[in-house]
């Protein structure tokens, strides 16, 4: 279960900072999509209740644009979304 998914900054260039508050231990995909749906990055990460950090860098080659980040889990099940723009 997610309680919150979020990341900064937001606008970036090239990295981010994604923050997922977990209410128990999970683990999800985290996927990055262009407007369109087409997946850009994607990740496996294993989430313990609390405050979960992580950084994506290298995002330099992206097209500049909005971006949704969410968060599945191994059902395929939505858990949480943000949408993050590349300037």
């Amino acid at each position: 279960m997610i309680n919150k998914l979020s990341a900064y900054p937001n606008p970036f260039v090239n990295g981010i900072t994604i923050e997922i508050s977990a209410g128990k231990d999970d683990h999800v995909i985290v996927r990055m999509r262009e407007r369109k749906g087409k997946i850009v990055r994607m990740f496996s990460w294993h989430l313990l209740e609390g405050s979960n950090l992580c950084s994506l860098n290298d995002l330099h080659d992206l097209l500049k644009g909005d971006y949704i980040l969410d968060a599945v889990n191994e059902e395929g099940i939505v858990l949480g979304n943000a949408k993050v723009l590349r300037k």
